[in-house]
């Protein structure tokens, strides 16, 4: 037997105004395991917009969606600056550089008392 879904009424957690969950969306965000939306469709769709900016690095544009910008905001984190590109290759060369401190054999010498 067949689950038989009603209209849902709910409001927007992002601007309080009502909305409702037609039965065929239900069934959509049933079947794909996936929580029944808290936010109207214009909610949603402003949180899925983008904000194009420019790489400090390369200089080529990356994109942030509207809800990355608000996570940054929200925990009081800067923007970033870099690309994802710039920001991996940046982690890949700091990675190489401690690695290649922790191989360095010449021993250390506090001060040079001994010379």
């Amino acid at each position: 037997m067949e689950k038989i879904y009603e209209r849902i009424n709910c409001t927007c957690v992002d601007c309080n105004k009502p909305f409702s969950i037609p039965p065929a969306e239900q069934k959509y965000y049933e079947e794909h395991n996936l929580f029944l939306p808290k936010r109207c469709k214009e909610c949603r769709a402003k949180r899925k917009e983008t904000v194009t900016m420019k790489c400090v690095d390369c200089n080529k544009e990356f994109t942030m969606t509207n809800t990355n910008i608000e996570f940054f905001q929200k925990n009081g984190l800067e923007l970033p600056k870099r690309c994802p590109q710039c920001i991996a290759d940046k982690k890949a060369m700091h990675k190489e550089q401690e690695e290649a401190k922790s191989q360095d054999t010449t021993p250390f010498v506090e001060n040079d008392e001994f010379f």
